[in-house]
């Protein structure tokens, strides 16, 4: 996915600049209209769905953010990002594309292992692996701020997590092929914890409430979001997976 026709990188002034810049009417209805060119669709076929959605959105400046992804990527497409124009190939790479500080969650990987690490992957996206870095410092703001932190408490929280991430970035360019994952035996902490809490959880009963089994195969149980996929559908899924394989081995190739 090509973002070029798109994104302006180098704009005269950052984004948030421009935010400031509008008055509180122009900046709210500018994003109700986005909301409508973007959800209208959405809402007409699903008008209960999406005024649940809105409310929870509503109830907290987090759970807004969070709701409204959309908003943020609208908002960084024109912007001034020196990394990325430093860089060219760094602005069209495979993102997580809402990394979001409740977006981690524990999960097995392909060996069996236990992990704490990013999931929720339905809106990845080829762009700046910069928009990843700044939504999750953001997402870490609002829950400090909400929470009572001073700024200078929250100004430490994003300064390690963006030390982390380039330790972490650093140490992959120089040993790319050394497997990293979050895990029992490598963590402290709350991570630690929610991972043994995890471990001692029944799969088995998690998984019956959301599958069934027939004819002694185990399928999801099908419901408003849950449904069969054709095969044309199918095909393209797997056409997906296959290219994301091939990105995630040119990545390595382009930047250590």
């Amino acid at each position: 996915m090509s973002n070029e026709n798109s994104l302006n990188l180098n704009a005269s002034q950052k984004a948030i600049d421009r935010i400031k810049s509008q008055t509180n009417e122009q900046r709210s209805q500018y994003i109700v209209d986005l909301f409508v060119k973007y959800f209208a669709d959405g809402i007409q076929k699903n008008p209960k769905a999406f005024a649940g959605r809105f409310r929870k959105m509503a109830s907290s400046a987090f759970n807004f953010y969070r709701g409204s992804a959309l908003l943020f990527y609208q908002d960084l497409k024109v912007d001034q990002d020196q990394w990325i124009n430093a860089n060219k190939e760094a602005g069209n790479i495979f993102i997580h594309g809402d990394l979001h500080a409740e977006n981690f969650g524990s999960y097995l990987d392909s060996h069996g292992r236990l992990n704490f690490d990013v999931n929720d992957f339905d809106e990845g996206y080829c762009g700046p692996f910069t928009w990843d870095v700044k939504r999750l410092l953001a997402s870490l703001y609002l829950i400090g701020h909400s929470k009572g932190f001073s700024d200078k408490e929250i100004e430490e929280i994003l300064r390690v997590c963006v030390e982390s991430y380039l330790k972490r970035v650093y140490q992959f360019c120089k040993q790319p092929n050394e497997p990293f994952a979050l895990t029992l035996q490598n963590t402290t902490g709350k991570i630690k914890k929610l991972l043994n809490e995890t471990r001692i959880k029944s799969h088995a009963a998690h998984l019956d409430t959301m599958t069934v089994i027939e004819d002694y195969e185990r399928r999801f149980v099908r419901s408003k979001t849950i449904q069969d996929v054709d095969e044309q559908t199918r095909q393209n899924i797997f056409a997906v997976n296959s290219h994301l394989s091939f990105l995630e081995t040119k990545q390595k190739k382009k930047f250590c």
